[in-house]
């Protein structure tokens, strides 16, 4: 039944409206968003840049992020569950050394994420999250100021989150992803970044205030190489971490990271390794 654009107001005693009329309560249409977009600066620390075993690189990082989408709010279906999707392009900047005395001698390690997505989410009994995407990602070089190609890819993805809502404050999140990485680099080595990651998480998300919440996480990701003729390459890279977000408004967020990050290949001419990371970032998101 379609929803009354207005609606009289009951009088309060005889003859109340004789005056001035019947009074009537406005209903308005809530504004639907069609458009996000999305900034982020991080700026941190690594103590392995390279991902070495030994001889390991201590820098700063900064990541810069730009993000657009067309992302139309939530559909709401009968069942009470909804289904959304969003497309759009996000572009990073990876630069080593950034306000250091490293900066001159580690920004050949510069490089550029060009990224194409789309991804369809349906939300069941506000617990269960199945995400389905395809991201289209190109890395370039920004040598001499010139943005050259070295490597692009096609990820079709697929994601399965249960939430468990632990307390009033408290939600685990328990998640199982699979991502299929269709590479192409220049020959001669054509396709052979071509892999499945099978990913596993765990995270906790605590409010600590109305406007902070502590986010521990643990991760693990199998590897496998599909195109490497000589051996079957097989990594498990695991992290755990924490994150600590601060909402300023509604629209701007500061956050504070840590992890610890370990890589184990069966493939010995792969090296392992581990990595420690830390950083602090800032935030904008806004809905059109």
């Amino acid at each position: 039944m379609a929803v009354p654009a207005q609606q009289a107001v009951p009088t309060l005693y005889k003859d109340e409206d004789q005056d001035v009329g019947v009074q009537y309560i406005l209903q308005t249409k809530p504004v639907r968003h069609w458009l996000e977009s999305f900034t982020d600066v991080h700026f941190g620390f690594t103590n392995n840049m390279d991902l070495t075993e030994n001889a390991k690189t201590e820098t700063a990082l900064m990541i810069s992020t730009v993000q657009a989408a067309f992302a139309p709010d939530a559909l709401e279906l009968k069942s009470g569950n909804t289904v959304s999707a969003k497309a759009g392009y996000r572009h990073q900047k990876f630069n080593y050394g950034k306000f250091t005395n490293k900066e001159s001698t580690l920004n050949d390690a510069d490089f550029d994420v060009s990224t194409f997505f789309f991804q369809s989410r349906y939300l069941a009994q506000e617990r269960w999250i199945t995400t389905l995407g395809v991201d289209y990602n190109r890395l370039l070089t920004g040598d001499k100021g010139e943005y050259d190609e070295f490597y692009d890819e096609y990820v079709p993805n697929l994601n399965i989150e249960r939430r468990f809502k632990m307390g009033e404050k408290s939600i685990l999140t328990a998640s199982g992803g699979l991502n299929y990485h269709l590479s192409h680099v220049d020959p001669p080595q054509g396709n052979r970044n071509d892999r499945i990651d099978e990913i596993l998480m765990l995270a906790y998300l605590r409010e600590i205030t109305g406007k902070l919440v502590l986010q521990p996480y643990y991760r693990v990701q199998f590897t496998q190489y599909t195109q490497n003729p000589n051996r079957q390459r097989k990594d498990i890279v695991q992290t755990i971490g924490a994150t600590g977000i601060y909402s300023i408004t509604s629209n701007v967020s500061m956050r504070l990271d840590a992890s610890f990050e370990q890589r184990d290949s069966e493939d010995p001419s792969i090296a392992d390794y581990q990595k420690f990371d830390a950083g602090v970032a800032t935030s904008l998101q806004v809905r059109f």
